[in-house]
């Protein structure tokens, strides 16, 4: 229990800085895949220097649970050398699990009683690991949590993201404001099943996380553009290809339009709670 009182009293991760100038497009999880696997049938451009949500890293990653407010792990940041992160992690599962659940930073959304709670864990801390490319504390993690084919797996889906250079964002709370608004509009037409509300809601981040940078997706996400494009005249959606569409505000008149708009959910009804991760030092 030393470790985690080590943890505990740790810095608290500063914030992340990215730089959008470029006009680079966010890509969501089934394009990642389509790439992994070598699907040119559908997306064959590069995806190198794009940017993904956090989202899309946990969820391509597998360390985020479907449908649960858990992990298969807890991703934590540190700036520990890797010569004591070795006898650190001398430690069995459960105390790794009561480690990282405990350490690592939270995203909870509070919708109310409309849905049951939804917590997002390690979402900064996922962003700010493969965006510095310090990946030993999340492969020991991951090689206590998963069997050997899983781990390999995981370790290789791991490098893939980093050797494409892709810089992931999170989710903070003006991103789920922005979600909810884009909800609100959809939500008569946007088919939100009770059993898979969450991963919904996930879709509607990684949306959301692009339009509050002003940036497109491209996505594969049939249903939500169906509803988009029939419930939001401010937004631009295009064909990609036959399977993806690219979303994003038409101009910047209603971009910073529907940011105003953003204003009267910050306090209607949902509530947003960050609790940010401490640093291992």
């Amino acid at each position: 229990m030393e470790v985690c009182k080590l943890i505990l009293k740790g810095k608290r991760m500063n914030k992340n800085i990215f730089d959008f100038t470029d006009n680079k497009e966010f890509i969501d999880t089934q394009i990642i895949s389509y790439k992994y696997k070598n699907n040119t049938e559908y997306y064959n451009q590069s995806i190198e220097g794009k940017m993904i949500s956090s989202i899309v890293a946990l969820e391509f990653l597998g360390i985020m649970k479907p449908n649960e407010n858990k992990a298969k792990f807890y991703p934590i940041i540190t700036s520990i050398k890797h010569t004591f992160l070795s006898s650190l992690l001398v430690y069995d599962k459960a105390h790794v699990d009561m480690l990282g659940k405990s350490s690592t930073d939270r995203l909870i959304i509070d919708f109310n009683g409309e849905f049951d709670n939804i917590i997002v864990y390690s979402n900064e801390a996922i962003s700010y690991i493969l965006n510095h490319k310090s990946i030993d504390v999340l492969l020991s993690f991951a090689k206590l949590s998963l069997n050997k084919e899983e781990f390999k797996s995981f370790r290789k889906r791991v490098n893939y993201l980093i050797d494409n250079n892709l810089t992931v964002v999170p989710v903070n709370k003006d991103i789920v404001i922005r979600m909810k608004s884009i909800y609100e509009h959809i939500k008569k037409e946007y088919n939100v099943k009770e059993k898979n509300y969450r991963n919904s809601f996930m879709d509607l981040l990684i949306l959301a996380t692009a339009l509050e940078h002003g940036m497109e997706l491209l996505t594969c996400d049939k249903e939500l553009n169906k509803a988009l494009k029939k419930c939001c005249d401010f937004l631009r959606i295009d064909y990609y290809s036959d399977e993806i569409m690219r979303i994003g505000y038409k101009d910047d008149k209603e971009k910073n339009k529907h940011k105003n708009d953003n204003k009267g959910y910050i306090n209607n009804s949902w509530r947003i709670i960050v609790k940010k991760g401490a640093t291992l030092s």
